[in-house]
């Protein structure tokens, strides 16, 4: 597969595509023309450069390496719609405007917390919630922008070939507490919601058992879970998940425990061959807003803390 996606990288560039559809038209033309008239190429050649010198043997030679061009361009045009057909192509290398962006935003919100508790009369509890209110809506929106980056960077993917699903663990365990709860925050597409199979997943409970990252935590392993076969992946009886053809899933972690998870579920398409290659466009396209996410999470557990800190402060 990795030489079909180097094929298709070549294929595909602008030069070799121009290049093909310049011959296959030019082809097509000089076909056309030739079957309604008795046109010769080899004896038009022979006509116009006889009296320049040009024996008869060369040009029968060029019409023969044109043949061969033509014959080319042919080939290469079938392959280029093969490849269309099967959605085989380069994965490109991620750009990180979205993930930019994103930042910018909690910057900009951090910037006006910041002027609201150095402002004279700031109050510490207000400021509490709405950092607890901003966090929950920077985590939607990262997954969000998140979505977009996937679409952007996996060839002929779609936003209904994905869902994204991003889950906070709570209570706010010390390191290596289990049993925890996975209570979801945020998910992509939004809709109505009726995608999302379990809002509250209970680690220690045997109904979640195959769940991919329940088995992830449990393990104690801590490291991302690459599936590009998703034969054995656990199905509840749901349109989505009859669809789904890889699965990846990131466990989200701050100060040595985790704290969250991501699930990111590919449908309808096939777009990694295996889970080297899903690893390794994760490694590259998804890792940023990975650390971002934990960001997020632990932010929100400031907050909480924070809160509970000023309203501990003001009944006092």
């Amino acid at each position: 597969m990795r030489v079909l996606r180097w094929t298709a990288a070549k294929a595909r560039s602008p030069i070799h595509e121009t290049f093909v559809e310049v011959i296959v038209l030019g082809l097509g033309a000089l076909l056309t023309f030739k079957k309604l008239t008795s046109f010769s190429l080899t004896q038009y050649g022979t006509r116009v450069l006889a009296p320049l010198g040009v024996p008869r043997s060369v040009v029968e030679t060029g019409v023969i390496v044109l043949a061969y061009v033509c014959l080319y361009a042919v080939l290469a045009k079938l392959l280029l719609v093969a490849l269309e057909k099967l959605k085989i192509g380069p994965l490109p290398k991620g750009a990180f405007g979205r993930l930019a962006q994103c930042c910018i935003t909690v910057r900009d919100d951090d910037e006006k917390e910041l002027e609201v508790l150095t402002a004279r009369g700031g109050n510490t509890l207000r400021l509490a919630e709405r950092r607890k209110d901003l966090a929950d809506v920077h985590i939607v929106d990262l997954i969000g922008r998140l979505a977009e980056h996937l679409c952007a960077t996996i060839p002929k993917c779609e936003e209904d070939d994905l869902f994204i699903s991003v889950y906070a663990a709570e209570p706010f365990t010390v390191a290596g507490q289990l049993p925890m709860t996975l209570r979801l925050s945020g998910h992509h597409p939004r809709r109505d919601g009726g995608e999302v199979v379990s809002h509250v997943i209970d680690v220690g409970a045997e109904r979640f058992a195959g769940y991919e990252c329940v088995k992830a935590i449990n393990s104690g392993a801590r490291k991302a879970v690459a599936l590009s076969d998703c034969k054995k992946y656990f199905r509840s009886n749901t349109d989505r998940h009859r669809r789904i053809q890889h699965y990846l899933g990131m466990p989200l972690m701050g100060c040595d425990r985790i704290i969250g998870f991501l699930n990111i579920e590919f449908s309808n398409h096939l777009f990694f061959v295996s889970d080297n290659e899903l690893r390794e466009y994760m490694t590259k396209n998804i890792l940023g807003y990975k650390y971002l996410l934990e960001h997020h999470l632990l932010r929100a557990e400031f907050n909480v803390k924070l809160l509970e800190a000023a309203a501990n402060k003001t009944e006092g």
